[in-house]
């Protein structure tokens, strides 16, 4: 009776892997609809200039801003990023998908934070950004770390600051083709 299905485990190395194709990924699928937010944001932005000859594969300007990111991923995964890998998901002989992290250990979190921050960018100064995302985290119940729970408004200021850095430099990492 011991031969129960275990549970989802988030932090499992098989969340990379897809047993029906036999392929690995790289990282966490949700890593790579950050990277494609990120770059559908540096397109739209005038700060920065797409170089689209370092996104062969991914369908051009016109698909990556018209299509969402599930349709997207269901049709290019396998080509872009997925690998065939040993029984832990590290790379044979050298292979590697068409497209990587330029991480091994992206911190998921810390890029979802800075794209927020980014994509709230209008709603004023960093206090005002934090109280956002931390009234809209509180509502969907996903307030996955206390660093909105910050009592002392500097710390607060000076974290959403970083966020902020950090969103401008991956947005000018993606337009030349790299991530994070």
């Amino acid at each position: 009776m011991g031969n129960k299905p275990k549970r989802f485990d988030p932090g499992s190395k098989w969340v990379r892997y897809d047993a029906e194709k036999g392929l690995w990924i790289p990282s966490r699928k949700r890593v790579f609809l950050y990277w494609y937010q990120f770059l559908q944001e540096a397109e739209k932005s005038n700060d920065y200039q797409v170089d689209w000859t370092k996104y062969k594969g991914w369908g051009g300007r016109k698909v990556v801003l018209n299509t969402k990111f599930d349709d997207w991923w269901t049709e290019r995964w396998i080509t872009l990023f997925g690998y065939e890998g040993t029984r832990n998901g590290a790379f044979i002989d050298g292979q590697k998908p068409r497209y990587y992290l330029s991480t091994n250990r992206p911190k998921a979190d810390g890029i979802r934070y800075a794209l927020m921050v980014y994509q709230n960018r209008h709603r004023g100064g960093t206090l005002e950004i934090a109280e956002w995302i931390k009234s809209y985290e509180e509502k969907k119940s996903q307030l996955r770390s206390g660093i909105f729970w910050i009592e002392e408004t500097f710390e607060l200021q000076s974290r959403i600051g970083r966020y902020r850095m950090n969103a401008y430099k991956i947005l000018e990492n993606v337009s030349v083709g790299v991530f994070p």
